[in-house]
């Protein structure tokens, strides 16, 4: 599978329950593909809408990311995420046949 970047990191959010406030768990993804998408709507407000498309190879990361997880476009030792994370809106799970193409497509803000 192609890739472009050395790799990333995922900041999975989760609830600490002792102080039931916003926690993250870092993971490092190795080798993936990623693609910056850039557009503006055709509303009246004319907002950006700008994303980020990261394919990551089956075999790059053991970590399936969830909606609202924050991604690091770079690999960071951060307890938190950097400020210029980007916030997971979109993840496709395709970890099933041949295992030359199994990767995980996301997209984030």
């Amino acid at each position: 599978m192609m890739t472009n970047r050395e790799g990333c990191t995922i900041y999975e959010k989760i609830v600490d329950p002792q102080t039931r406030s916003a926690a993250y768990v870092r993971h490092r993804v190795g080798a993936l593909f990623v693609e910056d998408e850039r557009g503006i709507g055709t509303g009246a407000d004319r907002a950006s809408s700008d994303e980020v498309f990261l394919s990551i190879p089956a075999a790059s990361s053991s970590y399936l990311p969830k909606k609202d997880d924050r991604v690091a476009l770079y690999i960071t030792d951060a307890a938190e995420p950097p400020k210029d994370a980007l916030t997971i809106t979109y993840i496709g799970d395709f970890r099933h046949g041949s295992a030359a193409v199994q990767h995980i497509e996301v997209t984030a803000r």
